[in-house]
């Protein structure tokens, strides 16, 4: 049986090329949505349900007439190639107490994930947050990037290409070489570059001598206004286009194709026709994208140097703008139709803004009243419960819009908790070293790893590296995790390094892919997408000419529905 969401109607269609479905994902069964609250997290849930079945259809009289290692499901593809990892469940002979799945007796513990051909240590885990590629699109290729996975032990991976690119001009607006500026300043560059030289001018990065913190910008109130008044950014759209063409002449097999979950990012968030566009780039590279994202609303000051600052803003904005209408909708379209086709979304939106953080900074230590609340929390919050995205799986990276300079405020676990109780399409993920630094605080640790012990099936890791030179520097933020980590019960260190991961992106494959073949044909992208004209009842050209409107969401429910009659009309006719 198919790989599929537990909302998500059978199909047979294959995840990739010449992929079926191995029996480890029947066993594990993930959920797509979690249930409404989170005390009802584990009622049937991913791990009651592998240990019920590895139980029932295992255990014997005598613990010792039993294997003491079971394979679970190592799938062999239609071209001869095998993925590296494969699901083991090992024998224990004593009788154990399963919190999670709340029953006792179970003879074999929680499957977990070997690897083939990784070092010892190197535990299997999945990367939700990964990019290739750097600000100026340079980076690793896909086999390179297989190799460091299996010298990590990195599972399954997405590739996230990055959309906000630098304009380079002659005045001291270019692209550094971020390489060469960490080795001049005698630093180790961090994920997004050293000196923050992928949007700080060279001049500035040479000037500052450090990483840019906040007490830079306290103590110099003109720097913020220096670093956006000489940068420019603008959005690379054809970094969609890019990353597909790599994929397709990268000369993979298809277990290696099934290790990567390329992510489409280079979109105008404010754009009006931003839904039309993004159905385009399936229609156009049909079996190769399973989702959105990494896409930036607000970054620290990045959203401020775009070339038309309104595109990357949307989220916050609360209404219309004076004579250019409501800069929500179109980011409110786009997930909604994500929702539709079954694509996950991943949103970086810090919680706070910089400018009310340098403040907060400058007045550390002063009465001024109750706590502010974060600037950007309320208009999220209502983004995250508007029930246009009901049905979008929504990643918010970063320990929920934390950051470098965005810094864990007051009551910042209990917001999310929150969030997480009223969407249960919402997910976390805990990806970048700025944020890893954060939840490993000696003042914080204990706290994150209740939340995370909790809602671990809500929750991602993700690396965040960018343009990876080398294994160790992809590994570094797990690296940073590991103390944590070991504080976790193995189910929820299972879920957080793999199970969510297939939660959300690995069965969501199966939804695109079958919308690409059922609902995008020909004739749909004819009648919307591509025609400068619409078509009369009779299939012939309508008089007199219109250009087809941008497709709505009730065209595109219609769509679906439409073709799962189709789809139900066929399997009656061959049964």
């Amino acid at each position: 049986m198919p790989v599929k969401s537990a909302a998500a109607s059978s199909s047979t269609q294959p995840l990739v090329p010449g992929e079926g479905t191995s029996e480890h994902a029947r066993l594990l069964s993930p959920q797509t949505q979690a249930p409404a609250k989170s005390t009802q997290r584990d009622a049937g849930g991913m791990f009651a349900n592998v240990a019920a079945r590895v139980s029932n259809s295992l255990s014997g009289s005598s613990t010792q007439s039993m294997p003491r290692r079971i394979e679970i499901g190592q799938k062999r593809f239609a071209d001869g190639s095998t993925r590296p990892d494969k699901l083991m469940a090992s024998r224990i002979d004593s009788p154990i107490q399963h919190s999670k799945a709340g029953f006792k007796g179970n003879h074999y513990g929680i499957p977990k994930y070997e690897m083939s051909g990784t070092p010892a240590g190197r535990e299997p885990h999945t990367d939700s947050h990964m990019h290739d590629t750097n600000y100026v699109q340079r980076g690793v290729n896909m086999k390179r990037k297989l190799k460091m996975m299996n010298e990590l032990g990195v599972r399954t991976s997405t590739s996230m290409p990055i959309p906000t690119s630098l304009i380079s001009m002659p005045n001291g607006r270019q692209a550094v070489n971020r390489y060469a500026a960490a080795q001049a300043a005698g630093e180790a560059g961090h994920h997004c570059g050293p000196l923050e030289s992928y949007y700080v001018p060279i001049g500035l990065a040479q000037e500052l001598g450090h990483e840019l913190t906040m007490d830079d910008f306290k103590n110099d109130p003109t720097l913020l206004d220096r670093i956006v008044d000489v940068g420019e950014l603008y959005v690379d759209t054809a970094v969609n286009s890019h990353l597909a063409a790599s994929i397709r002449n990268a000369g993979l097999t298809d277990a290696e194709r099934s290790r990567i979950d390329p992510m489409l990012t280079g979109f105008h968030l404010a754009d009006p026709r931003i839904s039309d566009k993004f159905l385009n780039e399936l229609a156009m590279n049909p079996g190769v994208f399973t989702g959105i994202g990494e896409i930036t609303v607000n970054k620290e000051l990045v959203q401020l140097m775009f070339a038309g600052e309104i595109q990357q803003t949307a989220a916050t904005d609360t209404g219309p703008r004076p004579g250019k209408g409501d800069a929500l909708l179109p980011l409110i379209g786009l997930m909604q139709t994500a929702g539709i086709v079954g694509a996950p979304i991943v949103l970086h939106c810090d919680i706070d803004d910089l400018k009310l953080q340098i403040e907060d900074s400058k007045n550390k230590g002063k009465s001024t009243g109750a706590p502010r609340e974060p600037a950007h929390f309320e208009g999220l919050k209502a983004m995250f419960n508007d029930p246009r995205v009901k049905d979008t799986k929504v990643v918010w990276a970063h320990g929920g819009g934390l950051g470098r300079f965005v810094q864990q405020g007051d009551g910042h676990l209990e917001k999310l908790e929150g969030l997480l109780e009223t969407c249960p399409n919402l997910f976390l993920d805990i990806s970048w070293s700025e944020v890893a630094k954060q939840l490993t605080k000696p003042e914080h640790e204990a706290q994150w790893v209740a939340f995370l012990e909790k809602n671990s099936h809500r929750v991602c890791f993700g690396s965040d590296t960018l343009a990876p030179v080398d294994s160790d520097q992809w590994g570094a933020t797990k690296e940073m995790y590991a103390d944590l980590f070991a504080k976790l019960s193995p189910e929820a260190k299972e879920n957080i390094l793999n199970h969510t991961y297939e939660n959300v992106f690995v069965a969501s494959r199966d939804q695109v892919r079958r919308f690409e073949q059922d609902v995008l044909t020909p004739e749909f992208q004819a009648a919307h997408l591509h025609n400068s004209h619409v078509l009369g009842d009779d299939g012939q050209i309508a008089a007199p000419k219109t250009f087809a409107p941008m497709i709505t969401p009730k065209v595109l429910k219609d769509a679906v529905a439409g073709a799962a009659e189709r789809r139900a009309s066929r399997e009656t006719a061959s049964a």
